[in-house]
């Protein structure tokens, strides 16, 4: 009777064979896994993940050497959405690498060409870039530029149109504004006006926003008439003056529906006040502004972009193309939620700024 072959334990790789793998000279893996000596970014790279793939038993090196950058660009706003947004980016920035920097750049969302040159040339070596800025020729070719020489880019919030090669972290917007209109039609049986309040059209969130609602509006709820968009660059008085002057129409049927894409809610709020007038009002960012809103029934409905969960999705996608991490992230718009007066907390959203 033969006895069964003891089995063999699996050697650990031999320098050559790792050599073989990465394609390199056995000096080069000898230099490379013991940390001594001149080795290209790539070459270690190449040599460190052959040497795991085959199954090196010994105490790796680390791929990185030095600092990796990240720019952050987004607009000067004091709205609470880009304040939770920064908090977010705290967060994340504190469970980073100690060799990952993050550097904030905030601009005038109208200075194009001030944005455009930064976009284009970094005062420091820059390993990835995170954008929220206008969709417009010269932001989108300064983007392009970027991804053109190999940096990875991310956007949040809004995305970019005709620009390939770069991630998008927000929501999806046009299915929000859709959202928005199918919630608002339900709510609003009665005929009648809808006003819609944008930010800027410039950021393609705040177009596809706009878009979506009024093709569901449109395709469903033919009882109700929208009035043209109104931008209201994110600003109460603006905001108080369009449901103002709505209201104000005199034999026009009656204002039943109000759908806000940005911010400035102080005014609308203020305006249904200062006429006593009641409508469906739906809008954007669960703010402790829009909390207090929603708890004295002034306000029906808040779509949130989850601020956390954009910065997350884009921070793994940077530290991925950077070869931090081995997974790559989900290639898919963030989730956004749903809120109304039954699902809020009573704790505060922006407790740093309160």
């Amino acid at each position: 009777m033969q006895t069964a072959a003891p089995l063999r334990r699996k050697t650990t790789p031999r320098l050559i064979d790792i050599a073989q793998a990465a394609g390199v000279g056995i000096a080069t893996v000898n230099r490379v896994l013991n940390d001594s000596g001149k080795a290209s970014a790539s070459t270690r790279e190449k040599v460190i993940i052959a040497a795991r793939q085959l199954g090196a038993r010994r105490l790796m090196p680390e791929v990185h050497r030095g600092l990796t950058r990240f720019d952050f660009v987004f607009a000067r706003s004091q709205t609470p959405f880009f304040a939770r947004l920064e908090l977010a980016l705290n967060r994340h920035m504190q469970l980073l690498d100690r060799r990952i920097a993050v550097h904030r750049h905030a601009f005038d969302p109208t200075d194009e060409k001030q944005i455009a040159a930064f976009i284009r040339r970094p005062p420091h070596k820059r390993d990835g870039l995170i954008v929220v800025v206008h969709d417009t020729p010269t932001l989108r070719e300064a983007v392009q530029h970027v991804i053109k020489v190999g940096v990875p880019v991310v956007t949040l919030m809004s995305d970019l149109s005709d620009v390939g090669s770069l991630h998008y972290a927000g929501i999806n917007n046009l299915q929000a504004g859709r959202s928005a209109a199918y919630f608002l039609g339900r709510l609003c049986p009665q005929a009648g006006r809808v006003l819609l309040l944008s930010n800027d059209l410039h950021y393609r969130a705040h177009r596809d926003r706009s878009n979506g609602f009024l093709s569901v509006l449109q395709q469903r709820f033919a009882h109700l008439d929208c009035l043209p968009v109104v931008q209201t660059h994110d600003d109460a008085d603006q905001a108080f003056a369009a449901v103002d002057s709505a209201l104000r129409v005199k034999n026009a049927a009656p204002l039943v529906g109000i759908y806000h894409s940005g911010a400035g809610s102080l005014g609308i709020a203020q305006a249904l006040d200062k006429r006593a007038a009641k409508a469906v009002w739906i809008g954007h960012e669960l703010s402790d502004e829009h909390r207090n809103h929603l708890v004295r029934g002034a306000m029906d409905l808040v779509i949130d972009q989850d601020p956390d969960g954009q910065i997350l999705s884009g921070m793994q996608y940077l530290l991925h193309a950077n070869k931090w991490l081995d997974q790559a992230p989900l290639n898919r718009p963030t989730d956004f939620r749903l809120y109304c007066a039954e699902n809020i907390t009573h704790q505060s959203y922006l407790p740093a700024i309160e």
